[in-house]
């Protein structure tokens, strides 16, 4: 068992060895700790602690994430083999989450070389080689929405909120972003920087990080209401396919052009500031 004579906001290391010492199986090959308490960026009580058990290849199911409760600490523990975690390195949409978590993660156990071995590749990771999966993934999802744009299209028409709000929270706002962010390749560091990145990424003062902010509801001191909200999210489509039309296949671009022309011929009156 190899440990490191430091702490992590508040992980003892006679914690750890106890959270070690219980999950640890036949089948396990390492188990490492990922998250706020590697980076030092943790919050206690409200930071949950990430634990991944690296188990054999061989063990083909693997079970979903779960949450365990110890000494006052929520314990996340999700599962992979080495296998599994290098195709998912391979899919852009997930590379973005895995990678980053790789990289940072210390091991806490380990009963051969193999993820050592398997992290010291992935500090090498280089985007490149994903960049036209990245690209045809980003498209496919901007042309998804086509029928979650003319439900928005509907529900304001109609006024409808709860369909307004479904589409906004639940779908449109959630795969643009995605689309942006996989597309530029952003390696996220966590969940709570997902946005900051996003927005970072397109700049401070962009278009597209104005109406981004506008359909979180966080763009200035009058929260916006439900239909700005909305009509943001729309205007952030349009942004969006617009950064983004260079690199769509053409079965994209014929999908998104008519659908960003639906969407400005209904918002030409119903501009936000």
């Amino acid at each position: 068992m190899t440990h490191q004579s430091v702490s992590y906001n508040y992980l003892s290391e006679d914690f750890l060895t106890r959270l070690v010492a219980e999950l640890d199986k036949e089948t396990v090959r390492a188990i490492i700790l990922r998250g706020s308490y590697v980076r030092g960026d943790a919050f206690p009580p409200y930071s949950d602690v990430d634990l991944t058990i690296i188990t054999q290849d061989t063990v083909k199911v693997l079970p979903p994430k779960y949450y365990i409760w110890r000494e006052g600490y929520a314990v996340s523990i999700s599962t992979w083999s080495i296998a599994s975690y290098r195709e998912r390195i391979q899919r852009p949409e997930e590379a973005i989450f895995a990678v980053p978590g790789i990289q940072e993660a210390r091991i806490l156990l380990e009963k051969d070389d193999a993820f050592r071995e398997f992290q010291r590749d992935v500090q090498q990771f280089r985007w490149e080689p994903l960049q036209a999966a990245a690209n045809e993934y980003a498209g496919q999802v901007m042309m998804e929405q086509t029928e979650i744009v003319l439900k928005s299209l509907k529900a304001l028409h109609m006024q409808d909120a709860l369909l307004l709000a479904d589409v906004l929270t639940l779908d449109l706002l959630p795969a643009v972003t995605e689309a942006f962010v996989v597309q530029r390749g952003l390696l996220i560091k966590s969940g709570n920087t997902y946005f900051h990145q996003a927005q970072e990424a397109a700049g401070q003062h962009s278009t597209w990080t104005h109406y981004h902010q506008i359909a979180l509801g966080i763009h200035s001191d009058v929260a916006p209401s439900l239909v700005q909200r909305s009509i943001a999210s729309l205007h952030l489509f349009q942004e969006t396919a617009h950064l983004l039309f260079p690199f769509f296949q053409r079965e994209h671009r014929e999908a998104i052009e008519p659908l960003i022309e639906k969407i400005g011929h209904y918002l030409a009156s119903k501009e936000i500031g």
